[in-house]
């Protein structure tokens, strides 16, 4: 497995082991973003069922208080507005991680075929017809 991380990536030049690495964190970062979004949906849904627990937790009491929301229910809409917002960004990066990795993997498919055909394009007939007896 590792023989084969070496061969890749002796294929790249320095800029595209840099995009390499730039892609594995904005995965991390799409991973993150989709714990975040996930983990909001329990909590909203707590609150959803049981809307004295506004009263008795302490950080949504902070929050309630902090942006003096005039009654319950406008909490929940603003609760409900927070879940659907890091819903929305966690599926927006990872749209935005899976368009890096296509183009980052066809422009690698673009540049390994180049060099292949310019390889190939500068061998004599000969080399060919020892290669290939069909």
């Amino acid at each position: 497995m590792i023989k084969s991380f070496k061969k890749v990536f002796y294929l790249f030049t320095l800029g595209g082991k840099l995009k390499t690495f730039i892609i594995f964190l904005l995965i991390l970062g799409t991973a993150a973003f989709d714990a975040f979004g996930l983990a909001s949906i329990l909590p909203f849904f707590s609150i959803l069922l049981n809307p004295d627990i506004i009263q008795q937790n302490t950080i949504l009491l902070q929050i309630y208080n902090y942006f003096s929301f005039s009654d319950e229910e406008s909490f929940l809409y603003a609760a409900g507005l927070v879940v659907l917002f890091l819903l929305t960004l966690s599926i927006a990066t990872r749209c935005l991680a899976n368009f890096v990795q296509i183009k980052f993997i066809l422009t690698c498919e673009y540049k390994i075929s180049i060099k292949l055909v310019e390889i190939y394009l500068s061998k004599q007939y000969q080399w060919f017809t020892s290669q290939n007896t069909a």
